[in-house]
């Protein structure tokens, strides 16, 4: 399983919440159908005409924000989404979608915090709770992966988000995620993957005196 896969099949299941909870909302199932299909600009056009009718419909704005995303123009989809989260905080569509944002735009400590903030609001019987804890692990583990540019910098960082490495409670938290995914889902596609990474991860990070892991050579 990878990143783009499981954002996209929740991504679907995110459409059914949105589409069940308006009704009989035609220009949404219209806007949705363009999703399902992969044509975001078409749905992306439908929204926007419809939130000049509606510019204070939040599910309109979520969608619109959806659809650019799906068009990697993630700083245009982000101003979207914060809109609808000024007002409800609590939107589970626009928190996830903002979180799948983050993630795709390589934001990953930002995802991280994201995906921890919306579990709150998520049924845990869903597919998007044990999603978020795939993500999150997923998003610690491209921290911990990503090269540092030098590694000079990457020790004296001053903790900023494209900062190197991992601290030990960021470890854990990684790991925990992880392994939560894997409860939740016994029969993950990918558990042997996860698996053979945890073990990496248990023989090989640092000691707690060690206050950032930062990997120089790619396991």
């Amino acid at each position: 399983m990878n990143a783009r896969s499981i954002a996209a099949s929740v991504t679907v299941l995110c459409l059914c919440l949105v589409a069940a909870s308006e009704g009989q909302d035609i220009r949404l199932q219209q806007g949705n159908d363009f999703i399902a299909r992969g044509d975001f600009a078409a749905a992306e056009r439908l929204f926007r005409e419809a939130l000049q009718g509606e510019p204070r419909n939040r599910v309109y704005r979520a969608q619109l924000g959806l659809c650019l995303m799906q068009q990697k123009r993630h700083e245009e989809a982000e101003r979207e989404l914060q809109a609808v989260l000024t007002q409800h905080p609590d939107d589970i569509a626009a928190s996830w979608y903002l979180a799948q944002n983050k993630y795709l735009a390589g934001s990953y400590r930002e995802a991280a915090g994201r995906f921890r903030s919306v579990l709150r609001l998520l049924d845990q019987r869903s597919a998007q709770y044990y999603s978020a804890y795939w993500f999150i692990g997923t998003s610690w583990r491209a921290v911990l992966l990503r090269k540092p540019p030098d590694l000079a910098s990457a020790i004296v960082g001053g903790g900023s988000s494209g900062e190197a490495g991992l601290v030990q409670a960021e470890v854990d938290e990684m790991v925990d995620a992880y392994r939560k995914y894997l409860d939740l889902q016994p029969q993950a596609p990918d558990r042997s993957a996860i698996e053979q990474f945890l073990a990496w991860v248990s023989k090989s990070r640092p000691p707690a005196n060690v206050r950032r892991w930062i990997i120089v050579n790619q396991p």
